[in-house]
Order: structure tokens, then sequence, then C-alpha cells
């Protein structure tokens, strides 16, 4: 538990304050890429959730930080603790929707019930899914040469 504290309190520090941002910047268009099921009345509960814009957010971010001291590991850990709101208000407004239509239904109470730990568990794949993009960018910043320097003899 102490490990997220510190990322918690250091989201907003300088040296992370890029791949934080990364992550906050991909919450909006992952919402509008997945909004399409909320409303939809067969959605019950859950829906979809489109990743892209989170991907794209961690490639960015692996390809800037491969060059400084944060691993890819890191740099994914934030971006996707920061980018898991979208996730988290995408399940939210499914969840309540799905108890406003129905609100005694089986499917009203499954959703209540199991919020905090779809909620966990979006944040969890969120980070998994980041990480995975920040190798990604790290990687083609190393394959591309990104940070190598000219000889300066020629």
């Amino acid at each position: 538990m102490t490990a997220i504290r510190g990322i918690l309190l250091t989201a907003f520090d300088e040296r992370w304050r890029p791949a934080t941002l990364a992550g906050l910047a991909s919450v909006p268009f992952t919402v509008a890429a997945s909004w399409d099921g909320v409303g939809d009345p067969t959605v019950v509960a859950g829906g979809t959730v489109s990743g892209l814009a989170l991907v794209v957010a961690a490639v960015a971010a692996g390809y800037y930080y491969g060059d400084r001291r944060a691993g890819p590991r890191a740099v994914g850990t934030r971006v996707g603790l920061a980018g898991s709101i979208g996730v988290v208000v995408v399940y939210l407004a499914n969840a309540a929707v799905t108890v406003a239509t129905s609100p005694a239904s089986f499917a009203a109470v499954v959703a209540v019930l199991a919020a905090p730990v779809v909620v966990a568990l979006g944040a969890a794949l969120s980070v998994l899914v980041a990480v995975l993009g920040a190798a990604a960018g790290d990687w083609l910043g190393r394959r591309t040469g990104r940070g190598r320097r000219a000889d300066p003899t020629g």
C-alpha cells in the first residue's frame, strides 16, 4: 500500500508531471470513444471501454521518458493511474443507467455490489496496458535513435 501512496503523493511532482498529464489527457478521449454503450438499454452494467487513447498516451510518455532515469514501469504506472479515471467514469455511468432503468432488478444489485471490485480491476488493467505501452515507447525511442549524440569527429 505504501507504493501506491508514494505514487499518488509524487503524481504532480515536477519529474512525473508529463506522465500524469499524458494519462489525464487520455481521459476525455477514452470517455468519448466509450460513451456509445452508456445509454444503450441492451448494455447492462458494463459495456466496452476503448483503450486506444491510453495506449497512445503511454507510448508517447515512454518515448519521452526513455532518455531519463525513469523506467517504463514507473512511467506506465503513473500514466495508467491517471488514465484509469476514464475507465471508472464509463463503468459508473453504465452502472448508473442500469440502476436507473431497472432499480429492482438483479443486474442493478450486481452493478452496485460489484462496483468497487470492477473499479479496482479497471484501474489495474489500465496500469497494465499503460506499462506495456510505455515499454513500447521506450523501445521505439531506443530503436529510432532518440538520445544518440552525433559523433563530433565526423
